[in-house]
């Protein structure tokens, strides 16, 4: 089972679909609003991988790295190296212990939204030192019976260390590990994403693909199985920009949650053809039904394709 495992953990093959994607995603946060996330995605069509990395909170501002086409990484890690960049992710025991690496140059915006505005700002050196360790079961997607795509995400708990030039950033707090294979079109669907954990232990999350199309998720409450999302209503409110300020969800007919954006990054995704998509993920804070009375922390996203 454990060789399964690794096996289900590392690398799958790809089709022959130019869009075919594999990523690996770990998210970060803490009651402060201080966190961030890595993502490490490989493009075997392409024969080019890329890293997108945030960090955000008070203190922090919004500190970003992202390298779009590096080489992908070689046969025995998940490891890039490019220049100014160097990251490791390491599956240490299948889905239990990952451990997150980051040495690299990155930016720090005044805003957000200047990423789409040729990502000016202060040059600063960040590393990362995190472990992170399950606090939760594996969620798999539906996926089709060929194996040609999947998708596992899980909770848990991340400790290490933040490095901000010579500043170091003790770090404890909660996080979502997210891997998926398969086609990935960025440019035609939009999609939400939510997930968050409790500082009691319940631990959320949600997918609205297309609109009403396709919803799926998990809801685990420590005292009680985990629980399927079957039915979403997302109500996201916007500011002049269209990066979003706050949202609204309805879980299954019953359970409500408010969502407070308190740190927003900005991703441009972009296709060969000029088409740039908005990769819109916020640090938040999620209040209500859901979360067990105590609120918790966590991530959301919203993929915004082009008009």
């Amino acid at each position: 089972m454990v060789d399964a495992d690794r096996a289900r953990e590392g690398r799958h093959e790809p089709t022959g679909d130019p869009l075919w994607v594999e990523s690996w995603h770990v998210d970060f946060s803490r009651d402060d609003g201080v966190g961030g996330f890595v993502q490490l995605g490989r493009r075997p069509c392409r024969s080019t991988a890329y890293f997108w990395g945030w960090l955000v909170g008070p203190g922090i501002g919004h500190v970003v790295v992202r390298d779009d086409e590096t080489p992908p990484p070689s046969d025995s890690a998940l490891e890039i190296r490019a220049g100014g960049l160097w990251a490791e992710l390491t599956c240490e025991t299948p889905f239990e212990h990952w451990g997150v690496g980051l040495e690299a140059l990155g930016v720090r915006l005044d805003e957000p939204g200047d990423v789409f505005r040729g990502e000016r700002g202060e040059r600063v050196a960040v590393g990362l030192d995190l472990d992170w360790e399950a606090d939760g079961d594996v969620f798999s997607y539906p996926e089709p019976g060929d194996g040609s795509a999947g998708h596992d995400q899980q909770p848990g708990t991340v400790q290490g260390e933040i490095l901000l030039d010579d500043e170091r950033i003790a770090f404890s707090g909660r996080g979502e590990r997210d891997h998926s294979f398969g086609p990935r079109d960025w440019w035609s669907t939009p999609w939400h994403w939510a997930a968050w954990q409790t500082p009691d232990g319940h631990a959320t999350s949600v997918l609205s693909y297309g609109g009403d199309s396709f919803v799926t998720g998990y809801l685990s409450d420590p005292r009680d199985e985990t629980h399927v999302v079957e039915a979403l209503r997302v109500e996201s409110h916007t500011d002049a920009e269209g990066f979003p300020t706050a949202a609204r969800y309805v879980v299954n007919h019953d359970t409500e949650i408010d969502v407070e954006v308190l740190s927003l990054t900005a991703t441009p995704v972009v296709a060969d053809d000029g088409r740039t998509s908005r990769y819109l993920r916020a640090l938040c804070r999620f209040l209500g039904d859901g979360t067990g009375g105590t609120g918790g922390t966590g991530w959301a996203e919203w993929l915004v394709p082009p008009r």
